[in-house]
């Protein structure tokens, strides 16, 4: 009977009706009130049937200092109560703390249910009261062993999702994707893609950055566009193509300009049915990172900083028109591309290697040779002669720069338990206050390559809504209740 309900004031009008019921009966229950009118439970059997649940869990936890006490001796002192000075309330049959004020307390003891379902009471009550006004609020009525451990160890039980400290997961770090690894030593093969902005030119509202960034080399292209709009984008991209190459793997967030020049593409694609346009046209291949999840593309938005950094000194606050932040975006791909990969630890080789010596061979502000000098050497041996330093180079990069990523430098470990279907968490959104997250239920749970849960589908509930809605987030985008964590412990 107890534990049927969560709230005490439930659980005690339950025992008033059974005790009503009893005393119907004809049984004695002292000090029982025998005469009743009204329908409801009345204050006088309400505080009866309180007092019964409290004598239960004082009996249960302090047999031996109730009979100690009525025969005038004190109790000893492992006793808990030594301190509260007790004595034995004849009226209400229940053992009472006499403090120095002239008050009598009830006491309670620790780690009953008892004792959790009144502090819960107070807390709720009161509106889900923080910890320390809390303990001070039941000390006005009740005296409980370690107060002040005991009410914070209770109000951690609350449920509210609200008053609940949100333990976040964590994601243990995954090992690269295997197409990043320098099997075709070839740029821009597979890409990157973000936008960035807005850039305000003299002659149009509003201009955006467009970055591609090469996986292998970590080389940029970088793209202005007048606005957001698929349009835009595609023509940019039309550009990278004639410039740089089709790329095989494209990965990006899942802004809708990004999944319209996808559609396009594969409209473009379905009508190459024949075996040979096909071959000579691969389609691409287009991975979009997790929702609001934008650490995931993180390759381009470490990029993206590098890419402002010069952007900003140089702009400060000239008046550009579009086309000269175009030519300016062009000098700052040269400036990005030129920056240092990796030094070589041989002494001999003093010059590191960039992204441009990986993909066109050399430094974007050095000639590859001297003007002063003709070399007449035949064609064909020229281009093996630049094959073989280009593949030097990528070699290089493989040995001093590649080798670098090898050590994991964070996210060590995973979450801190194991996510299951049908659990319920909070879906964390740093547009919104933490009152209206979402709370949502597993449905499925989705696994990176190395096995490791890197996101998980949600099925949560809007307000005024009664038909569930399904969102697909990073498991660092969402927090479980600290007590369903104890319980998985």
């Amino acid at each position: 009977m107890l534990h049927r309900f969560e709230s005490w004031h439930s659980t005690v009008r339950l025992l008033a009706w059974v005790l009503r019921f009893l005393n119907a009966l004809g049984l004695e229950i002292p000090p029982y009130p025998m005469s009743y009118i009204s329908k409801c439970i009345t204050p006088d059997e309400y505080r009866l049937a309180e007092c019964y649940w409290i004598r239960l869990a004082q009996r249960e936890s302090f047999a031996e200092e109730i009979t100690h006490i009525k025969q005038g001796l004190q109790p000893s002192n492992a006793s808990g109560l030594r301190n509260a000075m007790p004595k034995f309330d004849k009226t209400l049959n229940l053992l009472v703390a006499q403090t120095r004020l002239n008050e009598e307390l009830i006491i309670l003891p620790r780690h009953h249910a008892v004792t959790e379902k009144i502090v819960l009471q107070f807390h709720n009550d009161h509106f889900h009261l923080d910890k320390t006004n809390l303990n001070a609020l039941v000390r006005r009525r009740y005296w409980i062993q370690g107060s002040k451990r005991e009410v914070q160890r209770i109000a951690r039980l609350c449920l509210k999702p609200h008053c609940r400290k949100l333990v976040p997961l964590q994601e243990q770090m995954g090992t690269l994707p295997a197409n990043l690894r320098v099997d075709e030593p070839s740029g821009f093969t597979n890409i990157s893609v973000d936008l960035f902005g807005p850039l305000h030119p003299t002659d149009c509202d509003k201009a955006y950055g467009c970055i591609f960034t090469c996986l292998y080399s970590r080389a940029v292209h970088l793209e202005l566009t007048p606005d957001l709009s698929a349009e835009s984008f595609i023509e940019a991209f039309r550009r990278l193509i004639a410039r740089r190459g089709q790329p095989k793997i494209v990965y990006s967030d899942n802004f809708k300009s990004f999944k319209a020049a996808e559609k396009e593409l594969r409209h473009l694609y379905s009508y190459m049915d024949r075996p040979k346009i096909s071959h000579a046209f691969p389609t691409i291949e287009w991975i979009y990172s997790i929702d609001r999840a934008p650490w995931t593309n993180g390759v381009t938005e470490r990029l993206i900083r590098t890419v402002k950094t010069p952007l900003r000194v140089m702009l400060q606050r000239s008046a550009l028109s579009f086309r000269q932040i175009e030519t300016l975006l062009i000098e700052i791909e040269g400036i990005v591309n030129n920056r240092p990969l990796a030094v070589s630890e041989d002494r001999h080789q003093l010059h590191p290697i960039t992204p441009a010596h990986l993909v066109i061979g050399r430094r974007m502000d050095l000639l590859p040779n001297d003007y002063a000098k003709i070399d007449e050497r035949p064609t064909a041996q020229k281009w093996k002669h630049r094959t073989a330093l280009l593949n030097q180079f990528w070699r290089r990069w493989s040995n001093d720069y590649l080798l670098e990523l090898q050590p994991t430098r964070k996210w060590h470990h995973g979450q801190n338990l194991e996510l299951k279907t049908n659990m319920v968490v909070m879906v964390r959104d740093k547009n919104l206050s933490r009152q209206d997250w979402k709370l949502g239920v597993i449905e499925d749970l989705h696994k990176n390559p190395q096995g490791l849960v890197h996101k998980a589908t949600i099925r949560t509930v809007s307000h005024g809504k009664q038909r569930p809605s399904y969102i697909t987030r990073h498991v660092r985008q969402l927090s479980i209740l600290e007590a369903l964590l104890a319980e998985n412990k």
